[in-house]
C-alpha cells in the first residue's frame, strides 16, 4: 500500500506540462473562432453581395410584376375618381338645367314651405 502511494501516477505527467496543454486549448480557440467567423459572418456576406443569377432573374420578375400591380390599382383609384366626378356633376348639370329653365325656383318654394308647415304644423 505504501508502495502505490508513492509510485508516480499518471496525474502528474499530465499536470507536468500545463503549458503545453495551454498551447493546445489556445489553438482550439483560436481554430474555433476562425470557424465560426467563416461561417457566420464571412460566407453570409459574400452570398449576400454575390447572389446566384437565377435569384436575380427571380428578383427583377417579381419587381416588375409588382409594378404592374401598383399601375393597375393606380388606374382603379383614378378611374373611380372619376366617377365620382361625374356622379357630382350630374345633379350640378341637373340643377343648371333646372335653373334655366325656372323649375328650380318652383321646387324650392313648394320645399321650403313643406318644412315651413311642418314645423308649424
Amino acid at each position: 500500500m505504501v508502495k502505490e502511494f508513492y509510485a508516480p501516477s499518471d496525474d502528474i505527467q499530465t499536470a507536468a506540462n500545463p503549458a503545453q496543454e495551454q498551447a493546445e486549448t489556445q489553438a482550439k480557440l483560436a481554430q474555433l473562432r476562425q470557424e465560426l467567423h467563416q461561417t457566420e459572418y464571412y460566407e453570409p456576406l459574400i452570398t449576400y453581395e454575390t447572389k446566384k443569377p437565377g435569384q436575380g432573374e427571380e428578383a427583377t420578375a417579381e419587381k416588375l410584376e409588382r409594378e404592374e400591380k401598383e399601375e393597375e390599382q393606380e388606374k382603379m383609384v383614378l378611374e373611380e375618381k372619376k366617377l365620382k366626378k361625374i356622379k357630382i356633376s350630374q345633379p350640378c348639370e341637373r340643377r343648371q338645367r333646372l335653373r334655366r329653365t325656372g323649375e328650380l325656383r318652383g321646387k324650392l318654394v313648394s320645399s321650403i314651405w313643406y318644412l315651413v308647415s311642418s314645423i308649424i304644423g
